[in-house]
């Protein structure tokens, strides 16, 4: 994380002075597949297994608890309540109507009805 946000960092900077925009590239293995469901065999399943072992989440969370910048207990404090944040965001989402078809092209670029 502290890579990623020097790099952004630095990226902003850069634009805010007017020097262009900058490409940052964040290379990471997929722990998910494509859709719900995808069993992701085109990924060899010892690739897979390293992946996860390599879960940068974990990895950082057991180093923020080493460097004694929160406790175990306040980070599964944090995770639930950014569970609960998205669960509440879903149920407004789902409680929302169904967009008419007037929408199905609506900011899509390139399409035509």
């Amino acid at each position: 994380p502290e890579a990623v946000h020097e790099a952004v960092a630095g990226a902003v900077e850069r634009a805010r002075r007017g020097e262009g925009p900058t490409l940052v590239e964040a290379r990471c293995h997929r722990l998910r597949g494509h859709t719900f469901g995808d069993p992701m065999r085109y990924i060899p399943a010892d690739e897979q297994q390293r992946a996860w072992d390599a879960d940068p989440y974990q990895a950082y969370a057991a180093r923020l608890v080493a460097d004694a910048v929160v406790t175990v207990d306040e980070l599964a404090d944090l995770e639930r309540r950014c569970r609960a944040e998205v669960d509440r965001a879903i149920e407004a989402a789902l409680a929302q109507p169904e967009p008419g078809e007037d929408e199905l092209f609506a900011d899509v670029v390139g399409t035509a009805p």
